[in-house]
């Protein structure tokens, strides 16, 4: 990287690939510049704990079709997400595949908050908004929204505008505006090419490799598409990732916005397959896409009870805030929760911390503890409800020695002007110091105590009456007349 001024701030993106599960720890340095004075500012610690834990996903799919078939042989070697399918055959009878137990799913899809929260993220397929009841429709809404769940809308005859679903909830909950075209001609059955936009070659979701050119280039490399649904209009705040091309420029093939405390996705194209099928078998694109779209989808979503540090990393002096958020399984916040934080110092003593209920933020428990000692930290939390455990959770972080003056050292002009003004002194630069002895001689200030004293009581008075008296004696000796 090249800076730039002494007043710009440059933000580095780095990419890490962990090996294995459990608590890493890195540096981040910088080589001293030509010149520069404090280097103890260029490096910076941190914790990276790399987790086993499976995110949940389940996909509804409203008719067997190459795609379904397809992503689910993209993601099942996936050690690090848990996919779940719904298959709908005829009327209301499914195949389920991925499921944890024989009643898992049994009824189809969720009609409660307690069943649907149970999942990360959310897929829906081809099928059409009439399939479900408002009820429904309303918890995939909250599922984003409350739960901070992943939502994504797969391309298909029967999806997005095609399905009818520009008057249900997810309209609001999707980052594409549904409506602006007829559902009979909004599903296209043509060959568009997969266009990246500045955005999608940097996304997390459209990294195929890490080098953006590459990536780029990686994409062209990839066959049309040949369905897919037409919509070309994102909402404000929206993340436009990839477009067709040719006579299908503004046509918008995925999109991805915050909604709530969770993230959404549209996915406009309805044969990705196609990236399988007809490239060599050892290219690995199409699964590369799914999983890190998934991955990135279900990266924010929120355990039940789940653990907030202002940072990862502190100084010895400061004091380290916990702050749980403690929900029940239909993500509703409990106030009348019991939560104790255990914090596991590096030379392995515990101590607990007492969490408590703020009262103005509903299912938020916060306490401190004061480290004593630098090296790495272990918070255990574990919240119950009349005895009964509603979930637990942890984290990792770091203490390392005071130096923190040292990551802001540079001049401070305002709050050092701020200060002479307040203590009626006058800020000075470099170039005006050669003044200040001569300004230094007299400067009234707030606390200045002015005095009155009478002219004639003042000492060169007296001292200039006795040169004078002595001066006129001396005249008069000189001439002889004293």
């Amino acid at each position: 990287m090249t800076l730039g001024s002494k007043d710009e701030s440059q933000i580095v993106e780095l990419n890490l690939a962990p090996k294995g599960k459990g608590l890493k720890s890195y540096t981040v340095s910088l080589a001293p510049q030509p010149g520069e004075i404090i280097t103890l500012n260029n490096s910076q610690n941190l914790l990276l704990n790399v987790e086993d834990s499976k995110p949940k996903i389940l996909y509804l799919e409203g008719t067997p079709r190459w795609e379904f078939k397809f992503i689910r042989q993209a993601l099942q070697p996936d050690k690090n997400l848990q996919l779940m399918t719904l298959l709908r055959t005829s009327g209301n009878k499914f195949y389920r595949q991925g499921i944890e137990s024989e009643d898992n799913l049994a009824s189809g899809f969720p009609a409660s908050k307690e069943e649907l929260f149970q999942y990360q993220g959310l897929i829906i397929g081809s099928i059409e908004a009439s399939f479900f009841n408002f009820e429904q429709l309303k918890i995939v809404s909250d599922f984003v929204s409350e739960r901070g769940g992943g939502f994504m809308m797969l391309g298909g005859k029967n999806s997005f505008d095609a399905g009818k679903y520009g008057s249900t909830p997810l309209a609001d909950l999707l980052p594409v505006i549904l409506g602006q075209r007829d559902a009979g001609n909004s599903f296209v059955r043509a060959p568009v090419k997969f266009r990246l936009t500045s955005y999608g070659k940097s996304h997390l979701v459209t990294r195929l490799v890490i080098d953006e050119s590459e990536n780029e280039k990686r994409w062209n490399s990839l066959p049309e598409i040949g369905e897919f649904n037409w919509i070309s209009s994102a909402k404000p705040g929206a993340t436009v990732l990839a477009q067709g091309d040719r006579g299908y420029s503004n046509a918008i093939l995925l999109a991805a916005h915050r909604y709530g405390r969770g993230r959404a996705m549209a996915f406009m194209a309805a044969s990705s397959w196609r990236w399988q099928m007809e490239m060599p078998h050892e290219d690995d694109s199409h699964e590369i896409f799914w999983r890190q779209a998934l991955r990135w989808l279900v990266g924010s979503a929120p355990e039940a009870v789940s653990l907030e540090l202002e940072r990862g990393v502190f100084q010895e002096e400061d004091t380290v805030q916990l702050n749980v958020e403690v929900n029940d399984p239909s993500f509703t916040k409990l106030n009348d929760a019991q939560v104790v934080a255990s914090v596991t110092a590096p030379d392995g003593k515990t101590t607990d911390v007492d969490l408590r209920w703020i009262v103005r933020k509903d299912g938020i428990y916060s306490g401190e503890f004061k480290p004593s000692a630098k090296g790495t930290y272990k918070v255990s939390v574990r919240a119950s409800r009349q005895g009964k455990e509603i979930g637990k959770t942890e984290q990792f972080f770091l203490v390392t020695e005071s130096n923190l003056e040292f990551y802001n050292a540079a001049q401070n002009k305002e709050l050092l002007s701020r200060l002479a003004s307040e203590t009626g002194g006058k800020y000075y630069t470099l170039a005006d110091a050669k003044s200040l002895p001569e300004e230094l001689t007299y400067m009234e200030t707030p606390n200045s105590i002015p005095q009155t004293l009478p002219l004639w009581d003042m000492p060169i008075f007296f001292l200039a009456l006795c040169l004078f008296l002595i001066s006129e004696w001396a005249f008069r000796k000189r001439q002889g007349l004293a």
